[in-house]
């Protein structure tokens, strides 16, 4: 399956780029170039997720602030595809417990994955462990509308994750 990776430059910026699509490998390829900073509020982010707001036609558009050109925005109207999840363990959301590397490991052992420590890592390690989880899907969920074609999910993705909030 291909898929796509949209990358934006630090938390405040919502012009994405989307790069791809590529295959599993490709993406593992994207990712072998870390950035080592101090600051990581000015490195590139990423997620495996398509947003075009031309073909979704909600007009919602940012101008990038280095290139000056219209990109799409980084915003849910925009999402028209999904080929994989990012997860956030950095142990102090509303996780169900305080989740290891190892524990998330075998907890996906029967799945591809990536995982990777956050910028964070080290700033409480080895007390609390911050780290990222990067799950592809075996094909790309498509979205038509939030509302009907990813909110639904949320609950079971959630428990699937470990999260407290989700609900049976």
């Amino acid at each position: 399956m291909d898929h796509v990776m949209s990358v934006w430059k630090g938390v405040h910026d919502n012009a994405v780029k989307t790069l791809g699509p590529g295959d599993w490998n490709w993406v593992l390829e994207q990712l072998e170039k870390p950035t080592e900073t101090e600051d990581k509020y000015s490195v590139f982010l990423f997620n495996l997720t398509r947003f075009d707001a031309t073909a979704k036609k909600t007009g919602l558009f940012v101008e990038d602030r280095v290139t000056r050109k219209l990109e799409d925005q980084r915003r849910g109207d925009n999402i028209v595809e999904v080929t994989g999840l990012l997860i956030d363990y950095d142990n102090e959301s509303q996780l169900q417990e305080r989740w290891s590397m190892d524990a998330v490991a075998e907890r996906f052992k029967e799945y591809t994955y990536l995982m990777y420590s956050s910028h964070s890592y080290w700033k409480n390690a080895p007390a609390i462990e911050r780290f990222r989880l990067v799950l592809p899907f075996a094909k790309p969920l498509m979205i038509r509308s939030m509302d009907e074609d990813w909110y639904p999910y949320v609950p079971a993705i959630q428990k699937f994750i470990g999260y407290e909030d989700a609900k049976e």
